[in-house]
């Protein structure tokens, strides 16, 4: 898998990409609250939030639209 992550146990999403890592090894993505600005919940909510967000990256890119 291109991407790989780590929820903590403050329930700090934590997102790397595999396939170009930075020079340091820091991940490209922190994510400490819901994206709202709101704590996350629980660990279930942020688990499903981490799961979107890759298969969004992952999703192809839609096709160009002639106007």
């Amino acid at each position: 898998m291109r991407y790989s992550y780590e929820i903590n146990e403050k329930v700090e999403v934590r997102i790397w990409d595999d396939e170009n890592p930075n020079e340091n090894g820091a991940p490209f993505q922190l994510q400490d609250v819901h994206p709202d600005g709101r704590p996350w919940a629980d660990r279930a909510e942020a688990q499903a939030w981490v799961d979107a967000f890759i298969a969004d990256l992952l999703a192809p890119a839609p096709e160009p639209t002639e106007e």
